[in-house]
C-alpha cells in the first residue's frame, strides 16, 4: 500500500505547493528542510528526486548524501533544533490592547469571537480551536481542557470572566457543532483567527503573541504573584511553590486575575493599571 502511495509522488506534484516565503526562513530551518527532503527521497525515488526537488526549491542540488546510501532511520538524518532555540511570537504592547479589543468587538464573525475568547482567557490558539461544549460549564464559569489536549498531560481549569461567558452564550445561540467555535467542516481552521488579525490591519501580530501581552500586563501592571500568572498561562509551576497554597485558593486568585484582565481589555479611554485586592 505505501509503495503505491509513494509511487504517485513526483517532485513537481510535491513542491509546486511550496510556500513562496520559503526563502525567508532562517538557515537552520532550510537545513532541516533539505535534510527532510533527502530523507523522503531515500525512501521514494532516490537521487534524481533529490536533485530535481532541490532545484525546484532553489536549493543547491548536491544529490544524495553519503549517509542516505545506507538503510538508516529517517529520524537520524534530520538535525535537531539548536539548543535554547526559543522563538518569540510578535506581541501587541498591552497599552494598545483596549483600543484593539474595541475594534475586534466590532467584527461580527465566529472567528472574531474565537480570537476575543483566546485573548481574554490567555489560552493557546489550539486549545480554543479544539474547545468543545462538554469542556465549558457556564454555571461554574469554568473551562476545563482535558489532559489529552494539554502539553502538561494534566487538565487545565480556566476561570471565565463575564465577557467570556457572554461570548460562549453567543456561540450557543448558533450551535451546530460539537465545537464551541464552529466552522463549515467542524471546528474553525487554524488560519481563521490570523485572517481576523489581517482584516484589522495587524498581520504583523500572531494569536499566540497575546499570551505574552497578557504576561507583560500582569507582571508590570498588577500585584499578582508570579506563580498565579504562570498557572493562568498553563505553565509548569514547581510543587514546592504550590504546596503552601491550596488549589482552591489559587483558582480564586486566578479568577480575580482573569476578571481584572477582562476589565482592562474592555475599558474605554486610556489604559490604566489594576491593583488587585488581596492577590
Amino acid at each position: 500500500m505505501i509503495d503505491t502511495v509513494v509511487a504517485t509522488v513526483t517532485p513537481s506534484s510535491t513542491f509546486d505547493r511550496a510556500p513562496a516565503s520559503i526563502h525567508d526562513r532562517d538557515a537552520d530551518d532550510l537545513d532541516r528542510l533539505a535534510a527532510s527532503l533527502h530523507a523522503l527521497a531515500c525512501y521514494s525515488y532516490g537521487e534524481p528526486f533529490v536533485v530535481e526537488a532541490s532545484k525546484h526549491l532553489g536549493l543547491e542540488p548536491t544529490g544524495l548524501p553519503d549517509q542516505l546510501r545506507f538503510p538508516v532511520p529517517c529520524s537520524t538524518l534530520i538535525p535537531p533544533r539548536r539548543e535554547n532555540d526559543v522563538r518569540h511570537h510578535p506581541a501587541l504592547p498591552y497599552g494598545e490592547v483596549p483600543a484593539f479589543m474595541d475594534a475586534l468587538r466590532e467584527r461580527d464573525a465566529v472567528a472574531a469571537r474565537a480570537l476575543e475568547f483566546t485573548i481574554l482567557t490567555a489560552a493557546r490558539p489550539v486549545d480554543t480551536l479544539g474547545a468543545t461544549w462538554r469542556e465549558v460549564n457556564l454555571a461554574t464559569k469554568t473551562w476545563i481542557i482535558p489532559k489529552e489536549r494539554t502539553r502538561a498531560d494534566s487538565e487545565h481549569k480556566i476561570p471565565l470572566s463575564d465577557r467570556v461567558v457572554e461570548i460562549v452564550r453567543e456561540m450557543a445561540a448558533i450551535e451546530f457543532s460539537d465545537f464551541v467555535f464552529a466552522g463549515v467542516r467542524g471546528g474553525l481552521s487554524s488560519m481563521a483567527m490570523l485572517r481576523v488579525l489581517a482584516r484589522l490591519g495587524r498581520s504583523d501580530l500572531t494569536v499566540s503573541g497575546f499570551r505574552s501581552t497578557f504576561r507583560d500586563w500582569a507582571a508590570e501592571s498588577t500585584a499578582y504573584s508570579n506563580h498565579v500568572i504562570e498557572m493562568a498561562l498553563a505553565h509548569g509551576v514547581s510543587d514546592k511553590v504550590v504546596a503552601p497554597y491550596r488549589q482552591r485558593d489559587l483558582f480564586v486568585k486566578r479568577a480575580r486575575l482573569m476578571n481584572d484582565w477582562a476589565e482592562y481589555c474592555t475599558m474605554p479611554g486610556p489604559s490604566r493599571s489594576i491593583s488587585p485586592k488581596n492577590p
